[in-house]
This record gives C-alpha cells, structure tokens and sequence, in this order.
C-alpha cells in the first residue's frame, strides 16, 4: 500500500508568533546550521559523472548524444575529477578549466582530441595523453606543475602553455627537445632562476618558434642583452615575451 504523504503543519498566525516568539538563540542556531551545511556542500568533491556531464550538455546548450558533441565545455564547474567520459569519442576540443582537478585521467577514448585547455586547476604532473597523439594544443597554465613529462609522443603539438606554474629551472623543461612542431610556447611567470646557458638552450630546440614567453622568470632580469641574444638566435621568431619581433 502507498504510504500517505505527512500532513503538512499548520503555518502559525501572526498572532501565535506574537504570543510565542522564537528564541533568538534558535534562529542564531538555525542560521548557523544552515552555513555550515552550505560550506559542507561546497568543500565536498565534486566528482564528474556521464550523468552530470549530459546535464551540462543540455544546460550549455550542446547535443545529448555525446557523440555527436565535437567541443565540451566543462569548465567552471568545481570538478575534482575526470571521468565519465567514455562515450565522448569524438571531441576535439575539450575545456576544463577553472576547476579543482588534481590529475589528468578518464581521456583514453578522445583519439581525435586537438585542443585540451586544463588551466587553472591543482594538476602536479602531465600523464595520461598516451592515446590523444592528435593533440595540437595544450593548456596548462595556472596549475602546480614542477617539470615537463610525458610529452614526447605528441609530436603534433604546436601550441603549449604552462605559464604560471612550480618549473624551478630549464633542465625541467628537457621535455621540449621532443616535440618538433611546436610553434608556440608560454613558460612565462614560472620560477626559473637560469642565468648561463639559457639562449643556447632555446637556440637548441629542434622546433622552430614563432612565439615565446619566457619573462616573469627570475632569472631573466640577470641575463645581459636577453631579448636582442634571443631574437639572433632564433631567426623564426615573430614574438618574444610581450612585443612584436620586427625583422
């Protein structure tokens, strides 16, 4: 047998409140349960679900068939994680954002994934891109990184930015020899404190630069004639830090 509905409480008259008010210790009482509730829902993980990635979809106005989704706007959400994802098999552009992600993870069906915009987010380490060697551009900017990895087999790579991160100095940056398209790169406002040696690494890289932001590392304010040693090193430049490079 369905169980009847509670009947619900009659609403006190204005006169009942009058007669009988509320203690101000219990609606100090409330008031502060109902905070607390709040700040316990916002610190709980939010982790992504197929679920809750299809309620965005709708919300954001993109198909509910996940296949038929080319692009995925999952940024500024509070995620924690990635997962859920599987059915997105074609996605070529994925933006995470502004979330609370600790790992890149739950990516293996996107093989056809161009564009990966991570940034702003708790991530310590790049792994987990075995499978997206189509990837052109990768944003990691604002994230917790220390050193380049796991990078070597995106040899289609062309725009990389980790700007605003833990990289300390260029032997953290090792990786880069290994990625041959790359044409525009961002290690801007990182904590590299190199003063020798740091034009001939650039110089070194087997990829022709077009655009690079090195400025905002320590060391760069030490290193005699940086910008006209670097623009003569590398004659494919078009772009250093935050000017034009005029031939």
């Amino acid at each position: 047998a369905v169980e009847p509905c509670p009947k619900r409480p009659a609403v006190p008259s204005n006169m009942a409140l009058a007669a009988n008010p509320i203690p101000k210790a219990a609606l100090c009482t409330n008031s502060k349960d109902k905070h607390q509730a709040e700040d316990a829902d916002r610190c709980r993980v939010k982790r992504m679900s197929a679920e809750l990635v299809l309620e965005i979809c709708k919300e954001r106005s993109m198909w509910a068939q996940p296949h038929l989704n080319t692009q995925l706007y999952l940024n500024y959400k509070g995620f924690e994680t990635i997962e859920g994802l599987e059915a997105y098999i074609n996605i070529r552009a994925l933006y995470l954002g502004s979330n609370n992600i600790e790992k890149i993870d739950g990516l293996q069906g996107m093989k056809d994934l161009r564009s990966l915009q991570i940034e702003g987010n708790r991530i310590r380490c790049i792994e987990n891109l075995t499978s997206n060697v189509e990837l052109r551009q990768l944003n990691l900017e604002f994230n917790a990184i220390r050193r380049l990895s796991n990078l070597s087999h995106l040899t289609k790579l062309q725009h990389l930015n980790v700007a605003k991160n833990a990289i300390a100095s260029l032997e953290d940056l090792d990786e880069l020899k290994s990625l041959p398209c790359l044409e525009n790169l961002d290690v801007s406002q990182n904590a590299i404190e190199d003063t020798e040696g740091v034009v001939e690494f650039w110089a070194s890289l087997p990829a022709e630069l077009k655009i690079l932001r090195y400025h905002g590392n320590p060391g760069v304010r030490s290193i005699e004639h940086y910008r006209k040693r670097l623009v003569n090193a590398l004659p494919s430049l078009r772009y250093l830090d935050e000017r034009p490079v005029f031939p």
